[in-house]
């Protein structure tokens, strides 16, 4: 079988594991090492934490989930005033018998006795209020009134501004002195509406404007636009909330706008939106930049294909997420019994004028392994090359190379990718324990000047001997 870092063994015990105290869950021929689980290589997770922490950002910021009706409170609040919320439609039957009640006539509507006339004129009234307030107060502007004459049929507007409305007509059709109290409190009330609106406009608005500028990670049951009152952001509540905020106090003049535009700005100061993604990238970026500038961080594996008698074409041997690198491929050969040959690499397009079957003496990679001559019977091909380079997408897929190297790169680039100034000596430090592992990797094929006896040199004879002898 063949190792992970040792020749094949053919005869005898040749394979041995690295001297690393402990017992590593190798599997030879893919030589798929599980180093996670004994703490030597470092996941994404963990490099990405580690470059967060020394760029001095929040490694775990703490992300709360808003709902619709609970951003809405909270901006009204901070405007100060309430908001108006969801209005309940009342029927004409109901909000009638309350006219008439604030109009004197209780004692009426208890035995169920109406004035002549009273029950149409209200009628008239209520029905007046709610079309005066969609064309003259500007109320649902587009919204399609519904019938509203029966008893049983039900508010399209607000309730509460068609009521006020109706009463203060009433009453100033009566002669009741306290009529200009209701359009004051109409007034006043149209105007909580109407902001009320606009706060559901703004908390939409920030947290769109939120998305396109910073790309913050988002809730997979979060919810855009924002609708009900039930609705959640569908990323971070609370930047929502300072950013709604902001807006809507900068829009009605409120001095205090620019307080809450600074503490959103220092939120993406102590952690900038998007920034697991963008150290992931950033990782994934320097452990690619080593592994293709530096052999010497590669690893060498042995893979093994089991010849099938009469096929040359063969899939590419993958191992999990580990494979063999084809573009080096550092040797080829072929396990006849116990005697092993090399393969050469290409296949001249010559040969295919031959379609003997006997023993395979070529290899070519391109989709598929191919070998030529086609195979007369079982051999088995090893291949000895580059361990590929894994990419990294979940949390928990471990580097390829020296984490770190690979941290070391990688922090050197986010420091200078946040303008850090101390990025430059995490560079030299990158680049100086590559050199190192690359020294290192080097093992005893190393000449160093005076550790080596040199033995005396022996004149050479010459055929018939030295002329002064």
């Amino acid at each position: 079988m063949g190792g992970n870092n040792a020749p094949i063994m053919v005869n005898g015990g040749n394979v041995y594991d690295s001297p690393l105290g402990y017992d590593a869950p190798i599997k030879y021929d893919t030589g798929q090492v599980d180093m996670g689980s004994i703490g030597v290589e470092w996941s994404l997770k963990k490099c990405r934490e580690e470059v967060i922490l020394r760029l001095g950002f929040v490694v775990a910021p703490v992300k709360v989930q808003r709902t619709f009706g609970q951003l809405r409170a909270a901006v009204a609040t901070s405007l100060g005033f309430n908001y108006v919320g969801e209005p309940v439609p009342r029927t004409m039957q109901a909000l009638r018998s309350d006219l008439l009640r604030r109009l004197g006539f209780s004692a009426q509507v208890a035995a169920g006795a109406w004035p002549p006339g009273m029950k149409e004129l209200l009628t008239n009234f209520l029905t007046e209020a709610q079309e005066a307030l969609q064309h003259q107060y500007r109320l649902g502007v587009g919204t399609a009134l519904k019938p509203f004459g029966e008893d049983d049929d039900l508010t399209t507007l607000d309730p509460w501004a068609v009521f006020l409305l109706a009463l203060a007509n009433a009453k100033a059709h009566h002669g009741q002195t306290d009529a200009k109290s209701y359009y004051d409190q109409l007034a006043g009330y149209i105007s909580s509406v109407a902001k009320s609106a606009d706060i559901d406009q703004v908390i939409n608005t920030a947290q769109d404007s939120l998305l396109q500028r910073y790309a913050m990670d988002r809730y997979e049951d979060g919810s855009a636009p924002l609708v009900g009152p039930e609705d959640k952001t569908l990323i971070d509540g609370v930047a929502v909330e300072l950013q709604a905020i902001a807006d809507a106090k900068a829009k009605y003049g409120q001095k205090d706008a620019e307080a809450y535009y600074g503490r959103l700005q220092e939120m993406a100061q102590r952690r900038p939106f998007d920034l697991d993604a963008m150290v992931n990238s950033i990782i994934r970026d320097a452990q690619d930049q080593l592994y293709q500038q530096y052999s010497d961080l590669r690893t060498e594996r042995w893979w093994t294909i089991s010849c099938v008698p009469g096929a040359n074409l063969y899939d590419v041997p993958l191992d999990l997420d580990q494979y063999l690198d084809f573009r080096r491929i550092t040797w080829a050969g072929i396990l006849d019994d116990d005697q092993w040959s090399p393969l050469i690499a290409g296949i001249d397009p010559m040969l295919y004028t031959s379609d003997s079957l006997r023993k395979p003496a070529y290899y070519q990679v391109t989709a598929a392994i191919e070998i030529f001559p086609v195979p007369d019977r079982a051999y088995v091909i090893k291949l000895r090359g580059h361990l590929g380079l894994k990419w990294l997408n979940a949390d928990d897929d471990m580097l390829t190379l020296s984490s770190r190297a690979v941290f070391l790169h990688a922090l050197a680039n986010a420091k200078a990718h946040y303008r850090q100034p101390d990025a430059g000596n995490y560079m030299q430090q990158a680049q100086s324990y590559v050199r190192q592992l690359i020294a290192g990797a080097h093992g005893t094929r190393r000449y160093i000047p005076g550790t080596q006896q040199v033995p005396p040199a022996r004149r050479p004879i010459p055929v018939g001997g030295w002329p002064e002898t």
